[in-house]
Formats: C-alpha cells, sequence, structure tokens
C-alpha cells in the first residue's frame, strides 16, 4: 500500500484550527481512511460507548497530488496520533514553507 499527497493551505488551515483540536479533546488517536475521492477522520467509531466523531472531507479540500494504491481497492485504513499531527501541522506553518508533502510508511514493528 502506498500513500502520498501534498497538504493545500486550506487543508492545513482546516485540520489546524478545526478539526484536529477538537479531535484532540476527545481522545489521543484517530482512525483514518482513505479512498481515492475521499478521507475520513474517525474517533471512537468501533465502540458503542462514549462520544462518536466523524469527519469527511473530499481529498480535494486537504491535498494537492494525492496518490493512493493499494491491494484492497486503493483503500486504506489506520490509527494515528492526533498531538502529533497537530504538532506537525503548527510546525509547518510557522516555518512558512511551500509546500507540507505526507506519506504512509511501514510500521517499525
Amino acid at each position: 500500500m502506498k500513500f502520498k499527497a501534498f497538504f493545500t493551505d486550506k487543508g492545513v488551515t482546516t485540520l489546524e484550527k478545526k478539526f484536529v483540536p477538537a479531535f484532540e479533546k476527545i481522545g489521543k488517536t484517530c482512525y483514518v481512511y482513505l479512498t481515492r475521492t475521499h478521507v475520513t477522520l474517525m474517533h471512537n467509531a468501533v465502540n458503542a460507548d462514549g462520544v462518536q466523531a466523524i469527519a469527511q472531507f473530499k481529498e480535494a479540500l486537504l491535498f494537492d497530488d494525492y496518490r493512493i494504491s493499494s491491494q484492497n481497492e486503493d483503500r486504506i485504513a489506520f490509527t494515528l496520533d492526533l498531538n502529533l499531527l497537530l504538532r506537525a501541522l503548527k510546525s509547518s506553518v510557522s516555518m512558512d514553507g511551500d509546500k507540507l508533502q505526507i506519506k504512509l510508511g511501514r510500521s517499525a514493528s
């Protein structure tokens, strides 16, 4: 499975200012579900207990040059530490760089 994309300015702002802080107040991690056309963030979607939060975005809102491939009809799911994502987004804003790239790497374990 492969995933690589560049965040749009609007995507960075949307996640950094609105969605990631809200999700982080609910819990430390969330599930990310990527398809060819959408990016979905889900918190506590598997458990029936407690607060659930789901945010779905068209890939074009968050990313430029969005590339995804997998043996499961180009669908990828993984867990994400929200604090690390928020730190990366804030760091990219403070650095005032041209582009912020995100890609999925293999886990060490």
